[in-house]
């Protein structure tokens, strides 16, 4: 595919890119919720210990999160590169943080449900641009 903007309101590879981008929005944005909680717990000190591990998943949510919109935002110029970077994060992050999450005793419970819902996020981003016609567009 020649590189050009493909984000128009007609395509549908706009759209499922669009659709994309609110997913990654979403991610951020928990990633952002992720962090305000941690601040807030070893601030308090209620007794809710807020580990290292904790930390640095919220903190990597952010960072990544960045990236990926970075990435979703120049598929949408037509940069294949861009494109397939974000179908491999899109399938293998959301797998790791499953892996992560099912360890007995590595997180509270929040910290676990909202870590599942990035992964659901990044999960719905590959089902939009794993889609045929998306894949077609960037061959």
């Amino acid at each position: 595919m020649q590189q050009g903007n493909i984000s128009t309101a007609t395509s549908p590879v706009g759209s499922a890119l669009r659709l994309a981008r609110i997913a990654l929005i979403g991610y951020l944005g928990l990633g952002g919720l992720l962090l305000i909680i941690d601040l807030i717990f070893t601030g308090t000190g209620h007794g809710v210990g807020v580990s290292s591990f904790m930390w640095g998943r919220s903190a990597g949510v952010v960072g990544s999160g960045a990236a990926f919109l970075w990435f979703a935002a120049a598929a949408s110029q037509g940069r294949r590169w861009a494109f397939r970077r974000l179908q491999i994060v899109s399938i293998v992050v959301p797998i790791v943080i499953v892996g992560l999450m099912i360890i007995p005793d590595v997180a509270p419970s929040w910290f676990k449900i909202i870590q599942l819902g990035c992964a659901a996020c990044l999960g719905g981003v590959a089902v939009v641009i794993n889609a045929p016609r998306v894949r077609a567009a960037f061959r």
